[in-house]
């Protein structure tokens, strides 16, 4: 049995077994279960494209006799009942044999190994990330996560970010089996409105194409009156301009409408900072959010950004672009 494995193909390989020799090793085994179950009376010979195989029918007509009968096999007949048969052998149960069951079991054991494939092979497993709605006139970033799949190591020749008023920078352009690198992705609202959407893609070795990721988001001009909620401030600043260490910002999330809803924090800057978000928001009323930076980030300047949704009926997104510069002139003390 010829097995493929050839770097950068287009098409998805098996790494063990070539795909169709594994089809035709599940065929015949499901056959033999066919075979097995089947009374030696209705079976029939035939042939196809010069291939004999052990095809099964039932004859249930009363005049019409099976095509073939088996040793021990009879014509049809009633029964004193008046019922039909076509052989009294066919009431017995019919039992599978032990090899039938084991190849059943061959072939499930086969399955697991179709998603295994040869050569470099890449996979973004969440492609797509809505930010929701965000103020103008900032930045936001998120980190789509590139997996290297493949028995061979993934190696990502160019990445295009689409626009000027996106940057995606990666971690490591070559990837090892199993391993994974980060595609951050920083988006610059600038004066844009409405919904806006962003695809930058990468090419690697893989020979698959470009491989695309997809960022969207919903530019608000005056953030202050976005309803259900609203942001204050809607750009957040973490900066440091004295010696005294300054790790925290605090930011109020209003809810405007007549109903309750729940916070669900759905992605932030990890590396820099920890975000606490409050549970709930009641109707008309007003909770606290925070940002803390990490401790080994005090003097890192960044632009980043944190996202929730609400519980509505389309689960709303909210993102909050969050800067940090960091000036102090004199670091020694």
């Amino acid at each position: 049995m010829t097995t493929h494995k050839l770097s950068g193909s287009r098409n998805h390989r098996l790494g063990l077994i070539d795909k169709p020799a594994f089809h035709v090793i599940a065929r015949h085994a499901l056959r033999a279960v066919a075979i097995s179950t089947t009374h030696p009376c209705d079976r029939q010979m035939s042939t196809s494209a010069g291939i004999s195989r052990r095809m099964w029918t039932y004859t249930a007509h009363p005049t019409r006799l099976p095509r073939r009968f088996g040793p021990k096999a009879s014509a049809p007949r009633n029964d004193e009942n008046g019922t039909f048969s076509t052989n009294p052998l066919s009431e017995r149960p019919r039992k599978m044999k032990y090899h039938t069951i084991m190849a059943l079991v061959g072939v499930m054991l086969l399955l697991p190994a179709l998603p295994v494939l040869a050569g470099p092979a890449v996979e973004i497993p969440e492609p797509l990330f809505d930010f929701g709605r965000v103020c103008q006139k900032a930045q936001v970033a998120h980190i789509f996560w590139i997996k290297s799949v493949g028995d061979d190591t993934l190696r990502i020749t160019r990445i295009e970010s689409g626009c000027g008023c996106t940057k995606a920078p990666i971690g490591d352009s070559t990837i090892a089996p199993g391993d994974s690198t980060a595609l951050e992705i920083f988006f610059s609202t600038k004066s844009y409105r409405n919904k806006v959407a962003k695809r930058p893609y990468l090419e690697t070795n893989a020979g698959e194409g470009k491989v695309y990721v997809k960022i969207s988001a919903m530019l608000v001009p005056e953030p202050d009156t976005v309803m259900p909620i609203s942001l204050s401030p809607y750009n957040l600043d973490v900066s440091q301009f004295t010696t005294k260490p300054r790790r925290r910002a605090r930011f109020l999330i209003e809810n405007k409408s007549d109903q309750d809803y729940e916070l669900t924090l759905i992605d932030w800057s990890r590396r820099y900072f920890d975000v606490k978000l409050p549970e709930q928001v009641k109707a008309g009323e007003t909770a606290d959010g925070m940002v803390i930076v990490h401790e080994d980030m005090i003097e890192a300047e960044f632009e980043q950004s944190l996202t929730f949704a609400i519980n509505d009926s389309v689960d709303t997104r909210y993102t909050l672009p969050v800067r940090r510069m960091y000036r102090v002139k004199d670091r020694s003390k």
